[in-house]
């Protein structure tokens, strides 16, 4: 009997050791799934901070509720959202724009009618001087052709006439004029010296302005400055680092306008004694530098790309047809109307380059920066690049007609935006892009900040009115550019604790080390914090808008964040995650949880024992 006794101890006291050890393993895994919890940033968002919807400005502390992401106008025909969501990394978010219309806006491109000559635009024209450009149209006589027969001619009348009514209306009209031949030149800074762009908007009364008659005077004058060879490569490039400086300048920008204007084909040598294969290959090389330059041009989601060819070859200057925005225009056949979007143009005699021109203008006028999103980066905050339909970053934006980042800016061009139905008959479009806040260059790294400035969207609506003349045909009519203003996420910095590297201390330093027996650690001193900038007293104008810097605040407030699925219009709860703050008290569970867990198999095997004991003595008896 006690040797039965002594097997139970035995057997008791490995029972218990199995489950001390069991629950200290769930107690690790706990502890690693703690720790693995504390490195998502979602805990680090505090919410979403309510904007004026009359300038986009911040009103107030963060709101830490998923519907504060939205906002819907007072005519419920346009919602807009962003969400931000966390990442298995510490200060990487993703965030997701959504616009809702409840009007399909792409059946308007072609409405004549559609026009907004309020609307600031910035335009820039590509004018051919090559010395075809005297030449009679279908290009049978080259010299001696009578002035009002020449090509240039022509597309100066067509210049003007675009000149005078683009610079119509109440907005500001800038523009730029670039020239070229076997060379390319920034006519504006002859035209106003130091001036790459200027504002040729009409005087308040309608009459011409200064900045006008100058541009007008200059084009009359071009037969001064044609010259050998057509080489249009340089020009383009010139026209996207105008592009690129006007951008740097104000970022606030929706679109821009290009207009190519050429009579012939690439042309950089001939045969000169040189041999023919030599002269093709110098063309060649020209005319694959030109399509690259009006590629980067065309892919640029704020460029609308007009091409112009004015021959009566239509195949020799196809490629223009591919490189403007949305390929060729097309017409019916009947009323001449144009029946498409494209912004190719090929023109045979004056009275078509004129018509070119006007459809030109008429739509630069119309919705001149509606239905674009302008959406700045914070301060400290690091676009890192749009996420595909698998989460997957693209940082190369290049390519994509609809997308595209500059001076720290994220613009996004529903034109030519894909777009899903919601089940209520809404057009949908969303965007979801990666960013990573910097905490590195924060004065106080665990602030609270906006992760964007000022976000907008420009649109318009359409309005059906009956006529009272004829109720069975309403009236449409088409609203004046409207704004609507996204809130803005608001995220705390979480420190970042860097490793410092391994230095081959001085003997002084190592003899006080060992005698000390104390430890250095070099922390990372961080850089200045940009500080905000004074808000002018006048309201701007969406145009005239500049990248809000969110002043950082140190309120504390109940961590949240809100996930939204691609594509998806319900909205999930928010989740809530540790902060780094919360670590100690998650530490002190965890150790709790594993001094309970000892206790609880201390006490079983004791209990094994004494009941063995018992056992013992009761066999005694």
């Amino acid at each position: 009997m006690f040797k039965k006794a002594k097997h139970t101890i035995t057997k008791g006291v490995y029972v218990a050791m199995v489950v001390a050890i069991t629950l200290s393993t769930l107690a690790g895994i706990t502890i690693f799934s703690a720790s693995s919890a504390s490195i998502s940033s979602a805990g680090q968002i505090e919410g979403y901070y309510a904007v004026s919807q009359t300038d986009g400005t911040i009103t107030g502390n963060p709101i830490a509720t998923p519907d504060a992401a939205i906002f819907q106008t007072d005519d419920e025909l346009i919602t807009v959202q962003k969400s931000i969501s966390g990442t298995d990394a510490d200060n990487v978010f993703d965030i997701e724009l959504k616009v809702k219309a409840s009007q399909d806006f792409q059946e308007w491109k072609t409405n004549p009618n559609l026009l907004d000559a309020s609307a600031a635009s910035y335009t820039i024209l590509i004018f051919d001087t090559s010395t075809s450009m005297r030449y009679n149209l279908d290009g049978t006589q080259q010299s001696g052709v009578p002035t009002n027969e020449q090509r240039l001619h022509f597309a100066q009348q067509s210049a003007l006439e675009f000149v005078d009514t683009y610079a119509d209306g109440t907005g500001d009209k800038y523009f730029s004029l670039i020239t070229f031949n076997q060379n390319s030149d920034n006519a504006t800074d002859n035209i106003i010296a130091g001036q790459k762009w200027v504002n040729i908007a009409n005087n308040t009364d309608g009459t011409d302005s200064a900045n006008k008659t100058a541009v007008k005077n200059y084009v009359l004058d071009l037969d001064r400055y044609l010259g050998n060879w057509t080489n249009p490569a340089p020009a383009l490039t010139t026209a996207s680092d105008l592009i690129d400086e006007m951008e740097a300048a104000n970022a606030n920008i929706a679109e821009f306008n290009v207009i190519f204007l050429t009579d012939g084909q690439v042309q950089v040598a001939m045969d000169m004694g040189f041999g023919a294969s030599t002269t093709q290959s110098q063309n060649a090389q020209a005319q694959q530098n030109a399509e690259a330059a009006a590629k980067v041009l065309h892919d640029r989601a704020e460029v609308t790309l007009y091409t112009i060819g004015y021959t009566v070859d239509r195949e020799q200057l196809k490629w223009l047809l591919e490189a403007a925005t949305n390929g060729a225009a097309e017409f019916n056949s009947q009323t001449g109307e144009q029946i498409n979007d494209g912004c190719g143009y090929i023109v045979g005699d004056g009275n078509a380059l004129s018509e070119a021109f006007e459809a030109i203008v008429q739509r630069i006028t119309r919705i001149a920066n509606a239905w674009r999103v302008i959406d700045p980066m914070g301060a400290n905050v690091e676009f890192l690049g749009m996420l595909d339909q698998n989460d997957d970053v693209l940082s190369d934006l290049s390519g994509l007609n609809y997308l595209s980042f500059g001076s720290n800016t994220l613009r996004w061009n529903l034109w030519n935006a894909a777009s899903t139905t919601d089940k209520d008959g809404s057009t949908v479009y969303n965007l979801k892009y990666r960013v990573k806040l910097n905490t590195i260059a924060m004065s106080n790294p665990t602030a609270t900040v906006a992760t964007n400035g000022v976000t907008y969207l420009n649109y318009i609506v359409q309005e059906i009115s009956e006529s009272s003349q004829n109720p069975e045909n309403p009236v449409t009519t088409y609203s004046e550019t409207l704004t609507a203003y996204f809130n803005i996420p608001a995220v705390s910095g979480r420190a970042v604790i860097t490793t410092p590297p391994e230095t081959t201390a001085v003997p002084e330093a190592t003899t006080e080390l060992q005698t000390t027996g104390a430890e250095t650690t070099t922390e990372p001193q961080p850089t200045t914090e940009p500080q905000p900038t004074t808000e002018p007293e006048t309201t701007p104008t969406p145009e005239a808008i500049t990248e809000s810097e969110i002043a950082e605040s140190e309120t504390t407030i109940v961590p949240s964040a809100t996930t939204v699925p691609v594509q998806t219009t319900t909205e999930p709860d928010m989740p809530t995650s540790p902060k780094t703050g919360d670590s100690a008290n998650l530490l002190l569970f965890v150790l709790l949880a594993m001094f309970s867990a000892v206790g609880l198999a201390t006490v079983a095997a004791f209990r094994l024992y004494n009941n063995a004991q018992a056992a013992k003595q009761s066999s005694k008896k």
